[in-house]
C-alpha cells in the first residue's frame, strides 16, 4: 500500500522511527500512539492535517488492525505486523498549509458578518450536539442552552476565557483552559476541540487577531494542561494549533471567514461531518477569538 501524503507532525514521528502501537480503529482508519505523545492517523479519507498519513485507495480493510498491535516508523515506511500492513512513504507528499496573507481593509470589515453567517449554519446543522448550542451566544444572538457537553462549567470557562484574551492576560487565560480541558466524551473532548480553535485563529492569524497578547506563554500553557489532563489526540491537535495548522476543513472555514475566499456552503458542510461535534467545537473556539 502506498501513502499519497504525510503531514509533518506525522512525517516527525515517523523519520525518528519512535516506538509505536495502535490506539483505535474506526470505520474512517486507524489511530497510532507514538512514543506515547503524538497520535498519527491513517486513513483512506482525501482530507489533509499535520498529523494524518494519507493512503491510496486499496482493498485492504483497516478494520482488521487490533488495538494494542505494535507499529513499525521508519525506514520509509509503516509495517502493521500483526495483521501484515505495510504503507510505503516513497514519494508521498508532505502536506502542510499554506501560510496566510495580509488582508485588505475590505476583507477586515467583512469578517464579522461573515463568522455571524457561518455559526449560524453550524449551529443549526449540528443542533444540541457537541458545543454546538454555544455559537448563539458567542455571536450575541440568543443565549447558550445547558445540554449535552453544554454546562454551566464550561460556560464560564468559555466567557473567562473570551474576557482574558480580550484583556490580553495569559495566567486568566491558563485558569480559564483548566476549567473546560479534558470535558466532553471520546477522542478529542469537545472542550479540547475549542481550546484547538482558539489557539488556531491566533496562531494563524495573529498579525490580523491578536493584540497585547503573550503567545508563547499562551501556547506553552495550555498544551501542558492538554499533555497532563486530556488524551493524547487532543493534544496532538493542540500542538498543530500552536504551529498555526490543522485539519484542513477548518483551515478552509478559518481561512475563508477571515478572507471571504471560499466555497462557504461546502466548507460548512465538511466542518459539521468531522467526527461526533469535532467540527463545530473547534468552530466555537475560532469564533470566541474572533467575537474576543
Amino acid at each position: 500500500m502506498r501513502a499519497l501524503s504525510i503531514g509533518e507532525l506525522a512525517l516527525e514521528a515517523i523519520t525518528g522511527a519512535w516506538s509505536a502501537k495502535v490506539i483505535g480503529v474506526t470505520s474512517g482508519g486507524v489511530f497510532v500512539i507514538a512514543s506515547a505523545r503524538r497520535v498519527l492517523f491513517l486513513t483512506y479519507s482525501p482530507f489533509h492535517s499535520p498529523s494524518t498519513v494519507n493512503l491510496e485507495r486499496a482493498l485492504v480493510d483497516l478494520r482488521q488492525n487490533e488495538i494494542g498491535a505494535k507499529v513499525e516508523l521508519g525506514g520509509g515506511r509503516i509495517h502493521l505486523p500483526d495483521s501484515g500492513l505495510l504503507v510505503d512513504l516513497d514519494g508521498a507528499a508532505i502536506w502542510k498549509a499554506e501560510p496566510v496573507k495580509a488582508l485588505s481593509e475590505e476583507q477586515v470589515s467583512g469578517i464579522r458578518l461573515r463568522l455571524d453567517r457561518s455559526s449560524l449554519a453550524a449551529a443549526e446543522q449540528k443542533g444540541a450536539q457537541g458545543l454546538a448550542p454555544v455559537l448563539h451566544w458567542l455571536i450575541g444572538r440568543g443565549t447558550a442552552e445547558l445540554t449535552g457537553d453544554v454546562t454551566e462549567k464550561v460556560l464560564r470557562g468559555l466567557e473567562k476565557l473570551r474576557v482574558a484574551i480580550s484583556a490580553g492576560r495569559v495566567d486568566d487565560c491558563l485558569i480559564a483552559a483548566g476549567l473546560i480541558v479534558g470535558h466532553g466524551r471520546g477522542l478529542t473532548p469537545a472542550a479540547d476541540d475549542c481550546l484547538a480553535g482558539v489557539l488556531l485563529a491566533l496562531n494563524r492569524w495573529k498579525s490580523t487577531v491578536l493584540q497585547n497578547l503573550d503567545l508563547a506563554a499562551l501556547n506553552g500553557g495550555i498544551l501542558e494542561l492538554a499533555r497532563a489532563k486530556t488524551t493524547t489526540l487532543s493534544s496532538t491537535i493542540i500542538e498543530a494549533a500552536t504551529l498555526g495548522q490543522g485539519d484542513e476543513r477548518i483551515l478552509c472555514v478559518l481561512d475563508g471567514i477571515m478572507t471571504g475566499e471560499w466555497d462557504e456552503v461546502d466548507a460548512i458542510q465538511d466542518l459539521v461531518r468531522m467526527g461526533h461535534s469535532s467540527g463545530v467545537d473547534t468552530l466555537v473556539g475560532i469564533s470566541l477569538v474572533l467575537t474576543a
